[in-house]
């Protein structure tokens, strides 16, 4: 993940306006990356990373209008990403659910020895590079 630029809160108040289209595209090309990117380190396939990344938006909308500043560095951000972490933690049990594969050891010693696409290995590396770098200035503070 690279380095996401701090969140502008006149993009926060503005975003309160769900009809303030340019807020919400300049919203989504800001974190898009980054939600996406968290929920294929944690395994999910794209169309679940899809269902999380419409999910965290949804509770961005529901959310945004009572947010208020903390006065701690980075809040919405630490929020974002709970609220992340917490959508994809509840894909991925339906995901368990719905996707289990058919077949006995043969099958999944191939699907294990099948490698991901750079795109996600990238992605994923970009995510933990973005979450230690955010962890690093947490403990700065």
């Amino acid at each position: 993940m690279p380095h996401l630029p701090d969140t502008s809160e006149t993009l926060l108040v503005r975003l309160g306006d769900s009809r303030d289209r340019a807020a919400w595209n300049q919203f989504v090309a800001t974190y898009q990356r980054a939600v996406t990117g968290y929920c294929r380190s944690r395994g999910l396939q794209e169309a679940d990373v899809q269902e999380v990344l419409q999910e965290v938006l949804l509770a961005v909308h529901r959310q945004i209008p009572d947010w208020k500043p903390s006065g701690r560095r980075n809040s919405f951000r630490v929020w974002l990403l709970r609220t992340t972490h917490r959508i994809c933690l509840k894909a991925i049990p339906q995901r368990d659910k719905v996707d289990r594969a058919a077949g006995g050891t043969e099958a999944q010693l191939k699907v294990a020895s099948l490698s991901a696409p750079d795109d996600a290995r990238e992605e994923s590396c970009d995510w933990k590079r973005w979450a230690f770098q955010w962890a690093a200035t947490q403990v700065r503070d």
